[in-house]
């Protein structure tokens, strides 16, 4: 049987809240999470605020580590590897892409930033992989030499997805990303996505509640509640018959947007 892509095993991960002097108070974020992923694959997060879902993904990220857990790429524990490799590995795009942006470097530099960081290449190698990034988004060359506030949204949005995926990321991690986007903006990343995903085999790892574009870009959605799993289905499960109480009414308003009331 081939190994998955990411394998996450019983992650879990604990808050210490000072209550006082000499005062503890212990909060669970996140207990016993599990999952696999297949290269190629994109799985959503879904849940209310406090499930756990932005915790999840500054862990897999390695912006925090877990309390207790494994996570590993290829069979490799994650723990094992170096946090240059780690970087390179997970990418994060941030829940308000635009404001990510240094407002006083040009979109080029930006971009590169990574690539400079985590990889030992010649300028003019950076530069061919800089403008065919660029280009994979939806980019024009030109665009490396604006700044920011030069750019739409939608292209600062591209601008921070070609600089998650300059140094070739295993899996891509959206954190909320996509609540703050009009339904232009999100039919646009979709088939930006569909069509990475296609020529890289990147997974991605969707966190949110956006659920119209869930269904169209996930093949498998994991619902979480007060920091745990309460359920995970292939997506056309989980929008025609879900299991779980939390899931019913989640559905249920999703079908009442898309449908009407009366439908």
């Amino acid at each position: 049987m081939q190994t998955p892509l990411l394998q996450v095993k019983h992650i879990s991960k604990t808050y210490q809240n000072s209550k006082g002097w000499f005062r503890n108070e212990k909060v669970q974020a996140i207990k016993s999470v599990s999952f696999d992923l297949k290269r190629a694959h994109t799985l959503a997060v879904v849940g209310e605020a406090g499930s756990g879902k932005s915790t999840l993904a500054r862990i897999l990220a390695g912006e925090m580590a877990p309390s207790a857990g494994d996570i590993l790429l290829h069979g490799q524990n994650l723990n094992d590897t170096n946090q240059r490799q780690r970087c390179m590995d997970i990418r994060m795009i941030p829940q308000r892409p635009s404001l990510s942006l240094n407002p006083r470097l040009r979109v080029g530099m930006q971009i590169l930033a990574p690539l400079v960081q985590h990889r030992s290449l010649t300028r003019s190698l950076r530069q061919q992989k800089l403008y065919a990034t660029m280009r994979d988004v939806g980019l024009l060359e030109e665009h490396a030499d604006y700044y920011p506030n030069m750019l739409s949204a939608s292209q600062r949005l591209r601008v921070t997805l070609a600089r998650a995926m300059i140094v070739d990321p295993e899996v891509l991690v959206f954190d909320q990303t996509l609540s703050a986007m009009d339904i232009t903006m999100r039919a646009q990343l979709i088939n930006l996505l569909t069509m990475l995903q296609q020529s890289r085999g990147m997974a991605y790892i969707m966190i949110g509640h956006q659920l119209s574009m869930i269904r169209h870009l996930a093949d498998d959605v994991m619902v979480m509640q007060q920091g745990e799993v309460i359920e995970f289905s292939p997506t056309d499960e989980i929008f025609e018959s879900p299991a779980s109480e939390y899931t019913q009414r989640l559905i249920y308003a999703y079908n009442e947007l898309v449908q009407g009331p009366n439908s």
